[in-house]
């Protein structure tokens, strides 16, 4: 048992020297690199001359664009490279080592930073390990959450374009001090969004002095061309309105005696102006400009609430009528009679009794008639006004829709992504 034991503890040594034998030649070289490196120094010989950085963006996924805050937020990695000339060595003197990994406060790095931040951090980067070559080249890729902010137009939403931009520039060195280069704006890991299409992008390095300081700065902008896609409005939106207007103007063919129009006291527009105008022939009369001349005439002339029972002449009431006026001229003629002849016998009361009820019995019947022919008469100008109204609000309703559907067809930036 203790054999066993005393030969693991051989083999952990033998490992560990092992492993310090290996990398004895990066420690060394790591010695020897940052003995006297001063971090604060811009890494150059030549004190005079600026430090050449390019800086490129490998957008990984667009996460959220809000109308709403003005805000853009993408998942993506920064892409710095830059010569160290105080990071160089030989190869062949380290055991052929060409490469090491520093820390990010190991080593200087440029202080750009994204100006058009929204975050709560401002600086949204994840700090990863810088790679430093022989040759004093330096890569370091930062990945990280950045949210920008984005001037918006959703005048033609849901079929509108949109252009998002991330500025990035150094905050204390000037131009003689940082010189940008474009680096390249990668797409080859891109996630594609459910909502928006990337149908172009563009990189320009700008130069521009503030009012704070005399010196000019230089900044980098990365710029984003974004479509909508329309299937999901199309199905959530447009065709939920779509069907909406249909029932819009189906609802103007249905018959005005469901009980389901809305009812206008406009009557002479109604029934006289409109139908003439829309062409609508009105039924037993006629609609030119003589009736329309004669009824802006009557127009002040109010009918009679107040009917009698022998008004009416026309129709079913004509023959009620002529029994009306048979049976009032013989009743007054013989209450005429009874009253010069001063006669009381039981023969002519009971003539005049039956008289009489056969009087109020036909009567009833004129009145009812009447009444009728008076619901009759309204209920019919109703439904011609709502006949009248159908057809107006149709062809308005479908011109209006017509013209939108052509203005927005002709000047929308696109129709379909």
């Amino acid at each position: 048992m203790l054999l066993t034991h005393y030969h693991f503890i051989l083999l952990l040594i033998a490992l560990l020297i092992t492993e310090s034998n290996g990398s004895a030649a990066e420690v060394r070289l790591i010695n020897d690199l940052m003995s006297g490196y001063v971090r604060e120094e811009r890494p150059i010989l030549d004190s005079s001359k600026p430090v050449k950085v390019m800086l490129g963006v490998s957008l990984q996924q667009i996460i959220n664009l809000s109308e709403k805050e003005e805000q853009l937020e993408v998942n993506a990695w920064l892409k710095f490279s830059w010569r160290d000339e105080n990071l160089r060595w030989e190869p062949t003197a380290y055991e052929n080592v060409t490469d090491l990994r520093h820390p990010p406060d190991a080593l200087w790095t440029p202080d750009i930073l994204l100006y058009n931040s929204v975050d709560a951090e401002f600086d949204s980067s994840y700090k990863v390990n810088l790679v430093n070559y022989h040759t004093g080249y330096i890569n370091w890729m930062p990945p990280g959450i950045f949210k920008v902010s984005c001037k918006l137009d959703i005048y033609w939403f849901p079929f509108d374009e949109q252009i998002c931009y991330f500025k990035f520039g150094s905050w204390t060195y000037t131009r003689d001090k940082i010189e940008l280069e474009k680096g390249d704006f990668d797409f080859s890991e891109f996630i594609p969004n459910g909502e928006w299409i990337i149908i172009s992008n563009r990189t320009n390095i700008t130069v521009k002095q503030y009012e704070c300081c005399p010196e000019q700065y230089e900044d980098i902008t990365f710029t984003l061309h974004l479509r909508r896609r329309t299937l999901y409005y199309s199905f959530n939106l447009i065709a939920p309105v779509l069907l909406t207007m249909v029932l819009v103007i189906l609802g103007f063919t249905v018959s005005p005696e469901t009980c389901e129009k809305v009812g206008l006291q406009m009557r002479f527009i109604l029934l006289e102006w409109s139908p003439w105008l829309l062409r609508i022939k009105m039924p037993d009369r006629d609609n030119n400009m003589a009736t329309l001349k004669d009824s802006w005439k009557m127009r002040n002339r109010r009918e009679s609430m107040a009917r009698t029972a022998f008004e009416y002449a026309d129709g079913p009431v004509t023959q009620i009528h002529t029994m009306g006026i048979m049976l009032k001229e013989n009743f007054e003629e013989l209450i005429y009679q009874v009253k010069q002849e001063k006669s009381t016998d039981e023969k002519s009361v009971e003539r005049l009794r039956v008289l009489q009820k056969i009087y109020d019995h036909v009567k009833m019947i004129r009145e009812h008639d009447d009444d009728n022919d008076e619901d009759s008469r309204v209920a019919l100008e109703w439904r011609f006004a709502a006949i009248v109204v159908d057809r107006l609000c149709l062809l308005v309703f479908s011109i209006l829709i017509i013209i939108v559907s052509i203005i927005i067809a002709w000047r929308a930036p696109y129709l379909f992504a």
